[in-house]
């Protein structure tokens, strides 16, 4: 079995980094991706992606908890 879903971190620049993390099951990798969104504290990386690297796709994104944290922070800061 091969892996064909691939994680990749996508950083506050727009710049998407190479895969990390490949593995063989679509829910895997998804599970694993949105675990990593909620622990990432940082406000580097903005989303995690997974996606398929058969047919070089995205499955789906997951905004993370530092980036969300920031955002809303720059939110509050606007609106005073």
């Amino acid at each position: 079995m091969t892996a064909r879903y691939a994680i990749r971190f996508e950083l506050a620049d727009s710049t998407i980094l190479a895969a990390h993390h490949h593995l063989a099951r679509k829910a895997d990798a998804i599970a694993s991706a949105r675990r990593a969104a909620k622990d990432i504290a940082t406000s580097d990386i903005v989303r995690i992606w997974v996606d398929d690297t058969k047919t070089e796709l995205g499955v789906t994104s997951f905004e993370t908890r530092g980036w969300k944290n920031r955002r809303e922070s720059l939110l509050k800061e606007l609106c005073q």
